[in-house]
């Protein structure tokens, strides 16, 4: 009983270990659009253009607050020694006494040339086109994953494509030793067959490192963590050879130029420009404002009448027939005392409005100097934009040719192969029947793999240049 018991458990045991290392070896396949959000998540130079983005909405926020009146508060504390004036009684006292000042300033802008008005334009403008960089980087972003996760998966078919040519070549190889043994071949004719072995034996070699490479590529575009296992879902690749057969040049430049953030970001920051212009043109005209301010002030030294009196005798001396007499009076003197704190603030609130008006008569060149650098970068503007439609139009036309010419590669290169698969499985039949030596049979097959390789390469070329298509005119890039 112990002894199935313990049998029992040795297999449980086995069991969960087996599931353990199933779960542990399971590795999650990535699709195109979980490689493209981490990507985006992770490149520093979105975090750059997003902070552009966040730095232009602080501007606008800011433009937008100077329609409102400034707030300012102070409060000040002196201790005064020797001859001094008093706040409080605005008289001179040779006395140390000690002070505090409060006050409120508030000012408002009424006019400046408008310049208020186009700087939060300006603003609002320069968050618009922060916003269409970060559309254009998200977009570069998604074409080079995409580029690469198409490497991957070309890089995976190709390793299939190697691993079945070598198949092939080791059952023929098998083959050939069967006519050997059966002495229907000579000995050295398996040679030409270990050289084709071993050639495709070094063909997936090398497929399988340039898989690697691929990987490594998208690894690092998306910044996954080395340590992390990583492999991707492996769509279907179909080309479309008549996608864009019935557009022209013309018609693919024009909706490249409506569908690229960039060039709306470009043709944004002309209006930036102009909008500078303006701003620069404000320092021409008169400045009118309006404050106002409210102040108050305490003195230890300021008093005040209590009321109460004390009584004193005052003598006072005058010539009574030629003889100087004293004459005593008895006198009142009121008697002072300290003012409260909040008292004295209160007695002592004042206030005050006003307008201010500064007309620019010369300002040393600056305002027109000014005036002429914002024209200069308005033209710097306008001709950025030209270049990059240039640029756009230029590699639009460019991708155009490309991918016609892709397109007739692929239809050659599938024409190619299957010529070469039709001589190819003719000589495989006439090899096996002994009509045929292993030298030529290595020859036809040779042919025959490479123009399966031509059909692999020339069908992900044209898929990729279909795909840059897809980026010029808008269209989500998308692998299915």
């Amino acid at each position: 009983m112990n002894f199935l018991y313990r049998r029992l458990s040795g297999y449980i045991l086995i069991v969960i270990l087996s599931m353990t290392l199933n779960v542990a070896t399971a590795q999650k396949q990535w699709s195109l659009n979980e490689c493209v959000s981490l990507a985006l998540e992770n490149n520093l130079q979105m975090v750059a253009v997003e902070n552009n983005l966040e730095l232009a909405e602080i501007n606008l926020r800011q433009s937008q607050h100077a329609r409102y009146p400034s707030l300012s508060g102070s409060v000040n504390l002196n201790n005064s020694f020797g001859r001094t004036v008093d706040p409080t009684t605005n008289s001179f006292i040779n006395q140390s006494f000690l002070s505090n000042g409060l006050s409120l300033n508030s000012g408002v802008l009424l006019f400046n040339g408008f310049r208020i008005n186009n700087t939060i334009s300006q603003s609002r403008l320069n968050a618009l086109a922060s916003k269409k960089d970060i559309n254009q980087l998200e977009r570069d972003i998604t074409l080079n994953v995409a580029t690469a996760f198409l490497n991957v998966i070309f890089a995976k078919e190709n390793i299939t494509i190697n691993e079945n040519q070598l198949e092939q070549s080791i059952a023929q190889r098998e083959l050939m030793q069967k006519m050997i043994r059966v002495g229907n071949s000579p000995e050295n004719a398996i040679f030409d067959l270990d050289a084709q072995v071993a050639q495709n034996e070094q063909n997936l070699v090398t497929a399988r490192n340039n898989l690697e490479l691929a990987n490594l590529t998208l690894r690092q575009l998306i910044r996954l963590d080395p340590a992390i296992p990583f492999d991707i879902q492996v769509p279907d690749i179909e080309v479309e050879k008549e996608e864009y057969s019935l557009l022209s040049i013309e018609e693919l430049t024009e909706n490249a130029f409506r569908n690229q953030p960039s060039l709306e970001a470009s043709k944004l920051r002309i209006n930036v420009a102009e909008k500078g212009e303006k701003i620069a043109e404000a320092g021409f005209y008169p400045t009118l404002s309006a404050g106002g301010s409210l102040i108050t002030n305490f003195s230890n030294r300021f008093q005040q009448p209590s009321g109460n009196y004390f009584d004193t005798l005052i003598k006072q001396e005058i010539i009574f027939n030629g003889q100087p007499v004293f004459i005593e009076s008895k006198q009142q003197i009121p008697i002072f005392e300290s003012i409260p704190y909040f008292n004295q603030l209160n007695n002592n609130f004042s206030y005050g409005v006003g307008l201010n008006l500064s007309i620019p008569i010369y300002s040393n060149y600056s305002v027109r100097a000014a005036k002429s650098r914002a024209v200069v970068t308005t033209n710097n503007a306008k001709n950025n934009y030209e270049i990059l439609k240039d640029n756009i139009k230029v590699t639009v036309a460019q991708s155009y040719a490309e991918a016609k010419a892709a397109k007739s590669r692929f239809e050659a290169a599938e024409k190619t192969f299957q010529a070469q698969s039709n001589v190819y499985n003719n000589a495989l039949k006439r090899f096996e029947t002994g009509n045929l030596n292993s030298y030529d049979l290595v020859r036809f097959k040779t042919l025959y793999e490479t123009a399966q390789t031509n059909v692999l390469i020339a069908k992900y070329d044209l898929f990729f240049r279909y795909k840059v298509l897809d980026f010029y005119l808008g269209k989500p890039i998308v692998i299915k």
